[in-house]
Parts: C-alpha cells; structure tokens; sequence
C-alpha cells in the first residue's frame, strides 16, 4: 500500500498521521512518499518516521520527492494539508478589508475574505486532481485543507475519489462532558466519548447535533443536554451567544462554536472578527522542531508529539477502506441520499461508519430551519467551485448577493476585486 503525503512538514499534522499509521495502525509493508516545498521539514519528518517505525519493529518504506507527481504515482490514497501562503495571504485580505470594508467582519469562510481563500486554493485542488488523473487516478484524496467543503467539490468535479476530514465538529465531546458530566478534559475526551455516542449533520463548520445518546441505557438525551445547555449548565451558554441563538431558533445544538458559526450567518453585536494570527504560530513551531530533531535522534520517544496531535484521522479511512472497523463522528462527503434536505452532489458532514471495506455515511435529518440555513451555505459552497472553474464574475455577484455576511453588497463587490487583484498569481486571470 502506498499512501503519498503532501503537506507532512506540518509539524501538527506530519507527527499525527505517521503515528497513527506506524503505533497505531501497523500498517506493515506500507511505503509513505512525501512531498513538501518545506524540504528541511520534509526530510526531518522521513527520520521521525523511520525512528518510530524502527521503534514499533515495523517495516515502513519512507521516501522524499523533489514533485507531487513523483509522489503521488501509483499511491492508493493521497493525504493533503497543502495550501498556499496561508499566513501571509490572509494578512494582506485583512490589511485589504480593513482599509476598503472597515465594518465587515473577517471570518475564514464566509464574507469578502472567504471567497477570495476559496479562489486562491482552488487552483491548487484543481491540479492535485488532475495530476492524480494521471498518476493514480483510482486513489482517495483525504483533505483536511480550507475551506474544506469547496476544496472537496472541486476534486469531485475533476472526477476524483475524495472524503474532507475536519476535527472541529468533535470538539462537542468537550462541551457534552461539560454539561453532562461537570468535566473539562481535552482530545480525545476519553471519559465523555466513553460514556456518550453522538451524530451530527449539516455542512463543514456549520453542523448540527442530531442526537445524544448514553451507551451504557441506550438513552436518548438530546433534549435534556440542550435544556442543560440553556440553563447554564458547563458554561456553554454564556461563552457562545452565537450558538446559543441559533439552537433556540434552529431546535438543535451547533457544535462548531461561534468562532466557526458566525462565517454563514448575519453578523450580530457579540460577533469577533478573525485576525490573522488565527492561522499559526511560528514559535509553536520553532519549539515542535526541537521535539521532533530529539525523536528523530532516538534521544526522546514519539510520544511527546503528541501533545500537539491533530484531531483529524485519516489513517483510520486508510484502515477502514481496507476492511477495518472505523466510526466517523463527522466525515464530509459527496451527498448521496445522506442528508436528503440538502441537493446531492453537495458535500455534507455526517457522521459515519466503516465497514466491510467501504465507508457508509449514517442517514440524518435536521429540523427544517437548520437545513434551510445549510442548503444556503451548500449552494454557496457549489456555487464558488463552479464560478471559479468556469472565471464567471456573475457568478461571485451572486454569491456575494447570498452571503450572509456580506452586507454592503457594493463594497463588498469592490473589496473582493480588490483582493483578487492582489492574489492574482494565484486566482490567474478572470
């Protein structure tokens, strides 16, 4: 089995998906082909392999390549992370808005500065895709890149096999063990997922929990964890106003946050902007490197990499695919009948199930003003991949009229222009 890894000089993701594929999954015999622009990270990153696998008496073939086609070739699944100047281009948006569209909130996905994240990471989908045409065109794509579900409807398009995976819409075991059990514990939240199965649906960063159920009864507890929520219970109400607006309007608890939340909705007074520090920070990784150099050196165990895991598992779509048993608390997904309020052919986040080599995303419905609101942010999603591929500015006028978070529609016309002329050599001509 050949799993290609583009972006492993991520020092969060890099450690996390070679110990779950080397400690974790054993995956004997598997060869792991790197490629990363960083190529310092990228061969730091070989070592750590090679270390763990000489630690785990695992043999694991790990090579490092100069392109993403040599990489890729021949792979039966393709791994990314990659995206483009992350740091710096959302800087310039920011700088951009800031001095053009004063009062418009900056979010990741939503408004003038996620259109112009999803225009310039498009490009870069696009040619992954067609360059596994090419090289490996019956592999997985797994993406946990941003903005996830526009990034994975591209790669669609292009005809590719592809899952999104994102850790955000987890995190509810955190806020389920808060209200429910009076606890605070970090990933993976071993005591609230032992004593809690939950599902979810909706569209990435704007899902919606469908039920809550106690696995020693068999109970349902959905109602009674939202009443808990609303009286104040773990604190949840007072630390996400967003949220808690939606769910008494929506009949559901959103498990994303209002950080995430607020990209697909009108803006309200309680409503931060993202700043661009959001997106990293370089001492973290200045001091990850140290760690991994140590692990690399055999002079400290694996172990302590941990500490700064990734949440996302692709490994275990790898195991899965190959007959292993998985569950997925949310996995986005071509909708094929899963979520049958929103069109097909849209991806969608659910939870779901691996089993007997194929993945089964788990059927849901959400009440009908939760999947009013992510039908609108699904046809947002749709409509970027397609005005993107097809360079129609009639398309973002329209998509600008529909986002929510956009509400000087002229400026923000003008604004995006503006952002698109910066990120030219990315977008390329329109």
């Amino acid at each position: 089995m050949k799993i290609a890894v583009l972006g492993i000089g991520s020092f969060v993701f890099g450690p996390s998906v070679l110990h779950d594929a080397i400690i974790e999954h054993r995956f004997e015999g598997m060869h792991l082909a790197f490629y990363d622009p960083n190529r310092p990270a990228m061969e730091l990153m070989a070592r750590v392999g090679e270390q763990m696998a000489k630690e785990a008496n695992l043999s694991v073939s790990i090579t490092c390549h100069d392109t993403r086609a040599q990489a890729i070739a021949d792979a039966d699944f393709v791994l990314s992370v990659a995206a483009v100047q992350v740091l710096r281009r959302f800087a310039m948006d920011c700088q951009i808005i800031r001095e053009h569209f004063p009062q418009h909130l900056i979010t990741e996905f939503g408004g003038v500065a996620g259109i112009s994240y999803t225009l310039r990471q498009l490009p870069l989908v696009r040619e992954l895709a067609r360059d596994m045409l090419q090289y490996c065109p019956s592999a997985w794509l797994l993406t946990s890149s941003n903005p996830l579900p526009r990034l994975c409807q591209a790669a669609h398009q292009e005809g590719i096999k592809v899952a999104g995976l994102c850790s955000n819409s987890t995190g509810v075991y955190g806020a389920v063990g808060s209200v429910m059990m009076g606890i605070a514990e970090n990933y993976p939240w071993p005591q609230a997922s032992a004593a809690f199965e939950l599902e979810m649906a909706g569209v990435n960063h704007f899902t919606w929990l469908t039920k809550l159920t106690q696995r020693s009864t068999g109970q349902d507890l959905t109602q009674d964890f939202m009443n808990r929520v609303r009286r104040g219970d773990g604190g949840i109400a007072a630390e996400r106003p967003l949220s808690m607006e939606l769910m008494n309007a929506c009949g559901l608890f959103p498990p994303n946050g209002d950080m995430h939340m607020h990209d697909f909705v009108r803006p309200t007074g309680h409503t931060p902007s993202m700043e661009a520090g959001s997106h990293g920070d370089p001492a973290e990784r200045q001091a990850m490197t140290k760690l991994l150099e140590q692990v690399a050196a055999g002079k400290a165990s694996s172990d302590i990499l941990l500490d700064h895991r990734a949440w996302e598992k692709p490994m275990d779509f790898v195991a899965a695919i190959n007959g292993a048993q998985a569950h997925f608390t949310s996995l986005n997904l071509i909708n094929a009948g899963q979520l049958p309020q929103l069109p097909k052919n849209v991806f969608v986040e659910t939870s779901a199930v691996g089993k007997a080599g194929r993945i089964i995303p788990s059927p849901q419905t959400l009440t009908p003003a939760a999947a009013e609101m992510c039908r609108d942010t699904a046809n947002i999603h749709s409509m970027l991949e397609q005005a993107e591929r097809t360079r129609s500015r009639q398309l973002l006028t329209e998509i600008v009229e529909l986002d929510p978070t956009i509400l000087d529609k002229q400026r923000g016309l003008s604004t995006l222009k503006l952002c698109m002329e910066a990120h030219a050599d990315l977008m390329g001509a329109w």
